[in-house]
C-alpha cells in the first residue's frame, strides 16, 4: 500500500479554499488502498501518531476544541486528513505559526483527494506536505519515519526562505496598516503599496533613500572629511594604499591606534587599540582583504554606540558589546562559545536576533595575543572578548540606552545623518558615557551607516525593545495612507476580457491611468506591454508593480483562480458576468455549484466597503448575494425585473436595458440613459451578450466616481474592431463576403451567436470552427450541433486546440454534433484559421457572411488585413479548389462544396 502524491500548487492568494486564508499548499493524492482502511481500521494507528506527535492533542479541528482531531481519528477519518494535520504540525515544530487545513474527496474519484493546509514558506510547505506523507504511511506500517531529519531538514529550508528579523519587522509593520507586501526576491528586497502609491525597501534602504548618500556613507574617509568640516568631532586619521605610509600615519595621530578598510561593513577588517609595530602591521594586512584604501585612526577610549536616526530623528540606540565569554572555571574557552551559540536567539548571517559566534582568524589573534588557545580554562567570572568590533553581525550582543541619550548627543548624530542627507542612518559614537555631552568627555562619531542593521534595537539582549519599523514605515507612508490603488476585478464565463476592457477604456478616457490583464495581453494606458494568456495572478503581479498605474483592472479567469489563487488580496470593484457550462470536468470542477464557488472567490475578496457588480439574470451569480459581505449592484438585461426593483427599493444601484436605452439608477433615481443605438458594442442593442458586458462596466465606473457625460463619452467611443477589442465580434468586408471573427469556444458563446445571426439576412452564412480537447466530449458535440442551427456551411479547422485530444478525434466529435443535428448540411475540412478563412473566401457568394471562430486572434487579424490591403473583387472570384481536404478516418466522408 502506497499514497501518492499526484500534484502540488502553491496557492498565493485568495483561493477556491480560502479567501481569508491565502498562503495554501495544495496537495492531490491518491491513498489507495488506505481509502478502505480510515484511521479506526488500523490498529494501534492513532497511538503511535500522537507518541510521535504530541502536539496533535491541541489540534481542535471541525469539534472546535484542543483533542477535537483526536476524537475524529478515534471514530475514523481517512489518512488524507491526517497527513494535512500532519503538515500542519511539522511547520509549528519547525517554528512557523500555521493553523489553516482542509481536506476534501475528489468527485467520481474514490481515493483521491485535495489536502489543503497553510504554509510560511513555500519550499518550507511543500516539504512539509511530502514529509508528512512519509511519515504517515510509515506510522501506519509500524515503521520508523526518520522524524528527526525532517524537522532538522524543514528548519533548514524555512530559515533559508524567511526574512531576517529587521525586514520581517518592517513587512509586519506594514501589514498592520493593510498596507499589501510583495517579496521581490529571495533576500530582502519588498515592495511596500502598489502601483502608483508603490514603495521598495532594501532591508533598511528605502527608494526614497539618496544613492548619493549610501555612497557617501560607504567611503569612511569621505565621511569622515564632510562631518569634520561641519564641526562634527571624528577621531583623527589619514587614509594610506600602502605599508609605507603607516609610520608617518601612524605619528600623526599617536598610539593606540584603530585599523580599517575605508569601504567595508559589518566590522569586516577592523581592528582597534594597536599598540606594538608587528599587529599594526598585522592589521593593514588584515584591513587590506577588504578594501585598496585603509584608514589609521586615533583610538578613542569608550563604549561602542549604534543611534538610530530615521527621517532624520533618533528613534533608538543601543550599546554595543563584542562578542565574549564569561569564565566558570570549568569548561574551556571553545566549550563556554559552543554553550553560548546554544541560545535559540542565535543562527547564521541575520537569520535570527543574534549572530553565531566563529572562532575565525581575529578570534585567534585576540587569543594569542593573551598567550591563550581555545583549550584554555578561564577562571571564574573572567570575561573573554573574542572580536574587535562590537557588530552583531560578528556574534556581539545589544543593550537599548535609548532613554538614557543626551539631548546633545542626540542631536549631533542627527545633524550627521541631515549632513549626508540619509533619512535611515546608523550612527556610530565612541562615548565613555552616553548620557554625557559629546564635549565633556571626548566622544566621536566613528562612521555612518546606510541600511543599519534594526536586530539591536528589536531584539535587545537586555532593555526595551524598540518598534523601529513603525517611524520607517512612517517615513514612506503618510498617516491612513495604505498604500493600495483601487482594483476592479472581472469574472465569469463568457464577457471576461471585454468588460475589462471597455471598463479601462471608460477610465483612461476619464484621465485615469490605467492597466489591465486580458486574454490577450497586459495593458498600460492603453498600450500593450505583453502578449498572451494574462488573465492570471502573476499577470496582476506585473500591473501592481508598475509604479505609473492609478487604477488597476484585471481578468480573473478559472485557471489561475485555481492555479494559484488572485493575485491580489482585495479589489475595490468586482464583477461576475455569468456562470455557464464551460471547463467543467477540468481541475476536478465537475458541477455548476463547483464552478460557482471559484468564480465566487471575486465577489468575496471585495472589501467591504467596496461594491460586488453582479448579473441578476444569472442564478448562479445572483445567489452569491447571499455569501457577499460588500456593497452589492445588479445588472440585468431583461428590464427592471423583480430583482433589481427589491434592491432599488432599498436604496440599491442597478443597471439594466428599457425601450431600447440603458439605464442606470441608484434608488429611484436616474443617473444614467443613453440608448444603446449610441452604444457601438451593442449593434443597436442587437448583441444581447454584449449589452451584458456593457452593463456591468458601466456599473463599475459609475462606482468608481466617473461622471454620466464622461462614462457616456466612453460608451460611444469604445468600438467593436480588432484596434480596440481584437477578436470579440470583429467585423470586415473582404470582397464581396461579410467576414465577422470571435474568440467563441463554448455552448453559451455559440448560442449567442445564433441569437444574434438569426436576426441577420445573408445569402448564405458559412461558419468556420474548432474544438478545444479538455472540454467533455458532450459538450464538443453539442458544440457542432449548435453550429449546425446557425450556418449553412461549416468548415471545420482542424488546428484544434488539441489538449489531450487528437485533431481527428475533435474533428470526428464536431461532425458527429452537425450530423446530429443537420444531417444533410455540407461540411469541409481545411487545417489552419488562415487557410480556412482563406478557402470559404475563395468558396463565398454575394452578400455572404462568413463567421469564423477563432483560437490566434493576433495572427489572424494580420492575415485580414493583409487580404484587405490586396483586396480586389476579381480576387475572390470562384476558384478551384485550394486545399487538399481530409476527411477523418473515424466518420463518414464529408459532403463537400460542388
Amino acid at each position: 500500500m502506497e499514497i501518492q502524491i499526484i500534484d502540488t500548487k502553491v496557492l498565493t492568494g485568495p483561493n477556491y479554499w480560502s479567501v481569508k486564508h491565502s498562503r495554501l499548499i495544495q496537495m492531490k493524492m491518491d491513498l489507495g488502498a488506505y481509502e478502505y482502511k480510515p484511521t479506526n481500521q488500523l490498529p494501534g494507528f492513532k497511538e503511535r501518531l500522537v507518541q510521535l506527535l504530541p502536539g496533535l492533542f491541541k489540534h481542535r479541528c471541525s469539534p472546535g476544541y484542543e483533542g477535537g482531531f483526536l476524537e475524529r481519528m478515534t471514530e475514523g477519518t481517512w489518512l488524507g486528513h491526517v497527513i494535512e494535520h500532519v503538515a500542519l504540525e511539522l511547520q509549528s515544530l519547525s517554528g512557523m505559526d500555521v493553523a489553516f487545513g482542509r481536506t476534501r474527496s475528489v468527485i467520481n474519484n474514490p481515493g483521491i483527494y485535495h489536502v489543503v493546509f497553510a504554509y510560511t514558506t513555500p519550499k518550507a510547505g511543500i516539504y512539509a506536505g511530502q514529509a508528512a506523507v512519509e511519515i504517515v504511511q510509515a506510522v501506519a506500517l509500524n515503521k520508523d519515519c526518520l522524524l528527526v531529519k525532517h524537522l532538522h531538514t524543514l528548519k533548514k529550508i524555512a530559515a533559508e526562505e524567511k526574512w531576517g528579523p529587521s525586514t520581517n519587522a518592517i513587512a509586519e509593520e506594514a501589514t498592520k496598516r493593510n498596507i499589501p507586501v510583495t517579496r521581490l526576491n529571495k533576500g530582502s528586497l519588498i515592495m511596500l503599496g502598489q502601483g502608483i502609491k508603490r514603495k521598495m525597501i532594501w532591508a533598511a534602504v528605502a527608494d526614497n533613500t539618496s544613492g548619493v548618500s549610501i555612497d557617501i556613507a560607504g567611503n569612511k574617509q569621505l565621511t569622515k572629511e564632510l562631518l569634520m568640516a561641519a564641526g562634527i568631532p571624528v577621531p583623527k586619521g589619514s587614509t594610506v594604499k600602502s605599508s609605507a605610509g603607516i609610520t608617518a600615519a601612524v605619528r600623526s595621530v599617536g598610539l593606540p591606534v584603530t585599523i580599517k578598510p575605508v569601504s567595508a561593513n559589518q566590522g569586516k577588517g577592523v581592528t582597534t587599540r594597536l599598540y606594538c609595530w608587528q599587529s599594526i602591521l598585522e592589521a593593514f594586512e588584515n584591513a587590506r582583504k577588504y578594501a585598496e584604501e585603509t584608514m589609521i585612526e586615533q583610538h578613542i577610549e569608550g563604549y561602542d554606540y549604534r543611534l538610530l536616526i530615521v527621517n532624520f530623528k533618533l528613534i533608538a540606540a543601543s550599546l554595543r558589546l563584542p562578542a565574549s565569554v564569561t569564565g566558570n572555571g570549568r569548561s574551556t574557552i571553545q566549550e563556554l562559545i559552543d554553550e553560548k551559540n546554544k541560545h535559540p536567539w542565535r543562527g547564521t548571517g541575520h537569520s535570527l536576533p543574534l549572530t553565531l559566534i566563529e572562532t575565525d582568524e581575529e578570534t585567534h589573534r585576540l587569543l594569542q595575543s593573551q598567550q591563550l588557545t581555545f583549550q584554555t580554562v578561564l577562571p571564574p567570572g573572567k570575561a573573554l572578548q573574542l572580536k574587535n568590533a562590537a557588530n552583531l553581525s560578528k556574534g556581539g550582543s545589544a543593550i537599548d540606552v535609548t532613554d538614557l541619550v543626551h539631548p546633545d548627543n542626540r542631536k549631533i548624530a542627527e545633524q550627521a545623518a541631515r549632513l549626508l542627507n540619509l533619512n535611515i542612518c546608523g550612527v556610530d559614537i565612541i562615548s565613555k558615557d552616553i548620557s554625557v555631552p559629546f564635549y565633556e568627555n571626548n566622544a566621536a562619531i566613528l562612521e555612518l551607516n546606510a541600511s543599519p542593521g534594526l536586530r539591536m534595537h528589536l531584539f535587545p539582549s537586555e532593555g526595551q525593545p524598540r518598534n523601529v519599523a513603525k517611524p520607517i514605515v512612517d517615513l514612506l507612508f503618510k498617516p491612513g495612507d495604505n498604500g493600495r490603488i483601487p482594483i476592479v476585478a472581472i469574472t465569469g464565463t463568457n464577457g471576461k476580457t471585454t468588460t475589462t476592457k471597455l471598463t479601462a477604456h471608460i477610465m483612461t478616457q476619464a484621465g485615469r491611468r490605467t492597466g489591465h490583464t486580458t486574454t490577450d495581453g497586459i495593458y498600460i494606458n492603453g498600450e500593450k506591454i505583453m502578449k498572451g494568456d494574462c488573465s492570471g495572478p502573476r499577470s496582476a503581479g506585473v500591473v501592481l508593480k508598475d509604479p505609473t498605474v492609478e487604477w488597476a483592472i484585471f481578468e480573473c479567469a478559472r485557471g489561475g483562480i485555481l492555479r494559484e489563487g488572485l493575485g491580489f488580496d482585495n479589489s475595490a470593484i468586482s464583477i461576475v458576468t455569468n456562470i455557464a457550462n464551460d471547463h467543467l470536468g477540468i481541475d476536478d470542477i465537475h458541477t455548476m455549484e463547483q464552478m460557482a464557488r471559484v468564480k465566487q472567490v471575486v465577489p468575496l475578496s471585495t472589501c467591504p466597503e467596496g461594491y460586488a457588480v453582479l448579473n441578476a439574470d444569472d442564478p448562479f451569480v445572483y445567489a452569491m448575494k447571499a455569501a457577499i459581505s460588500c456593497n452589492i449592484a445588479l445588472f440585468s438585461t431583461n428590464g427592471f425585473t423583480e430583482a433589481l426593483a427589491a434592491h432599488s427599493l432599498n436604496g440599491g444601484l442597478v443597471a439594466f436595458t428599457e425601450n431600447q436605452h440603458l439605464l442606470v439608477k441608484e434608488g429611484s433615481e436616474v443617473k444614467i440613459a443613453v440608448a444603446l443605438s449610441d452604444i457601438p458594442l451593442t449593434e443597436n442593442g442587437s448583441m444581447k451578450f454584449m449589452i451584458q458586458n456593457v452593463l456591468g462596466a458601466t456599473l463599475a465606473v459609475f462606482i468608481s466616481g466617473i461622471g454620466a457625460t464622461q462614462i457616456i463619452n466612453g460608451l460611444r467611443t469604445f468600438l467593436p474592431g480588432p484596434e480596440q477589442n481584437p477578436g470579440r465580434m470583429n467585423h470586415f468586408t473582404i470582397g464581396k463576403a461579410h467576414v465577422i471573427i470571435d474568440y467563441v469556444h463554448n455552448i453559451p458563446g455559440i448560442e449567442a451567436v445564433h441569437e444574434y445571426l438569426a436576426q441577420t439576412s445573408f445569402s448564405r452564412k458559412t461558419g468556420i470552427i474548432s474544438a478545444t480537447g479538455d472540454r467533455k466530449e458532450e459538450d464538443i458535440i453539442a458544440f457542432g450541433r449548435w453550429a449546425a442551427k446557425t450556418f449553412d456551411f461549416i468548415i471545420i479547422n482542424e488546428q484544434h486546440v488539441s489538449r489531450g485530444r487528437s485533431n481527428a478525434a475533435l474533428t470526428a466529435l464536431l461532425y458527429k454534433g452537425i450530423k446530429r443535428e443537420m444531417p444533410a448540411l455540407p461540411v469541409a475540412t481545411v487545417y489552419g484559421e488562415a487557410p480556412a478563412l482563406e478557402y470559404a473566401l475563395n468558396n463565398a457568394c454575394a452578400g455572404e457572411l462568413i463567421f469564423a471562430a477563432i483560437d490566434n486572434i493576433e495572427s489572424v487579424i494580420q492575415f485580414i488585413n493583409t487580404l484587405q490591403a490586396q483586396s480586389a473583387a476579381s480576387s475572390f472570384a470562384k476558384q478551384p479548389q485550394l486545399y487538399s481536404l481530409s476527411i477523418p478516418e473515424s466518420i463518414a466522408p464529408i459532403e463537400l462544396l460542388k
